[in-house]
């Protein structure tokens, strides 16, 4: 069995030659590719929405997520487009200029940086404002802990000063009724500080780390 694989940042991708072959036939039945070869190593050729399709799904995709990915669409488009540009004037009357044009827009890798800078730095503002509410959540359970108020008092006074994401879905009081009551004022108080400690503070870090480096790439 062949198998084809590709690591970025530790995450590896594996597709078997059956799964390629597949989808270059999905791509031929969708009008984006045309078969010029037939036999055991069939070759195809992208047809001009094709090549529109494929450019767009690369550049235009959520990389939120999976920074190696978005680093490896990057390195596609600053280092290929030369080629692609060199490709589509070989066809000459095929590809209009109209084509080049709206090729030229796709394959502008600064747009691509600046807008994914956008959304890591969109993406910290909310980290930071999550690990604010956190902490000012923790201290205030402990406050009001301290002056003797019944847990019923103390989660009505934490939801209407600090809804949490999901609030309009599923008030917070009705969230904690789905854990044991002894846990409840531990979730506010000691839980969330775990939640900072172990997963939004070290997140905020990485995400800091990596805007840096495409800052790097940007020449901020």
């Amino acid at each position: 069995m062949n198998w084809s694989a590709g690591v970025i940042f530790g995450t590896e991708l594996q597709f078997q030659n059956v799964q390629i072959a597949r989808y270059l036939e999905h791509l031929e039945s969708e009008g984006f590719a045309r078969r010029v070869t037939r036999g055991s190593k069939p070759s195809y050729r992208l047809t001009r929405p094709g090549l529109l399709e494929l450019i767009s799904r690369i550049v235009q995709r959520d990389y939120l997520g999976s920074p190696g990915d978005f680093l490896f669409a990057y390195f596609f488009v600053s280092t290929y487009k030369p080629r692609i540009f060199t490709l589509v004037r070989s066809e000459g009357r095929e590809f209009p200029p109209a084509l080049k044009v709206e090729l030229e827009a796709l394959l502008d890798e600064n747009r691509m940086l600046q807008r994914h800078l956008a959304e890591i730095k969109q993406e910290l503002l909310k980290l930071e404002a999550r690990i604010s509410d956190a902490l000012a959540t923790s201290e205030l359970t402990k406050a009001l802990i301290g002056r003797g108020l019944a847990q019923a008092e103390i989660i009505r006074e934490i939801e209407k000063k600090f809804p949490y994401e999901l609030n309009s879905q599923k008030p917070l009081s009705e969230l904690l009724q789905d854990i044991p009551e002894n846990q409840r004022l531990w979730e506010l108080e000691e839980g969330t500080l775990s939640r900072v400690r172990s997963l939004w503070r070290p997140k905020y870090n990485l995400l800091n780390v990596y805007l840096q480096q495409l800052e790097g790439l940007a020449g901020c």
